[in-house]
C-alpha cells in the first residue's frame, strides 16, 4: 500500500498542467492597438475585471485590467479618458518554456532590434536585453542567461 501511495505521488506530483499555448494571444491585442479604439477593446476582450483612473503626471488614464482566466496572461489597457483612445497595452506573458524562442518564432517576419542593457547593479549572472519590434510597436525585456529566458511583460505602444 505504501508503494502505491508513493507511486501515485510521483505520477501526479511531478506532472504539470499544460496550458493552451497554440492559441494566438497576440493578434487580438495587435488588432486593438491598430484601431486604438475603446469600442474595439470592449468587443475583443469584453468587460474588464477591474477599472481604475490614474491621474499621475497630468495624464488622465483609465486602466482596464483583464485577468488571466480569460486569456493566456493578464492584459492591461491604458485608455485616454478624454479621447477614449487606447494608448498602450501590457500583456503578462509567463509561460513555462523558452519565452524568447517562442516570441522569435511568433514574430519571425518582423525586424527585431535587440540591445544589451547596462547593468548598474554589477550582477555578473544577469545578461538583460531589450527587444523592440518597431513595425508592431512592441517591446520587452528578458535575461539571456535565464534558462527559459523569461519575458514576463510585453508592452504594445
Amino acid at each position: 500500500m505504501k508503494s502505491v501511495v508513493i507511486l501515485l505521488f510521483f505520477v501526479f506530483g511531478c506532472s504539470k498542467v499544460e496550458l493552451n499555448y497554440s492559441k494566438d494571444h497576440f493578434s487580438p491585442i495587435l488588432r486593438v492597438m491598430q484601431s486604438k479604439d475603446l469600442v474595439e477593446l470592449n468587443k475583443v476582450f469584453g468587460k474588464p475585471d477591474k477599472k481604475r483612473i490614474e491621474n499621475e503626471n497630468k495624464r488622465n488614464e483609465k486602466i482596464y485590467s483583464y485577468n488571466s482566466s480569460k486569456s493566456f496572461g493578464s492584459i492591461t489597457a491604458y485608455v485616454d479618458e478624454n479621447s477614449q483612445k487606447v494608448l498602450r497595452m501590457t500583456f503578462f506573458f509567463w509561460a513555462d518554456f523558452d519565452n524568447y524562442e517562442y516570441l522569435k518564432n511568433r514574430f519571425k517576419g518582423y525586424k527585431w532590434i535587440e540591445t544589451k542593457e547596462v547593468d548598474n547593479n554589477n550582477h555578473v549572472v544577469t545578461d538583460n536585453r531589450l527587444v523592440e519590434i518597431p513595425e508592431l510597436k512592441i517591446f520587452f525585456h528578458y535575461d539571456n542567461n535565464s534558462p527559459k529566458r523569461k519575458v514576463m511583460w510585453i508592452v504594445f505602444d
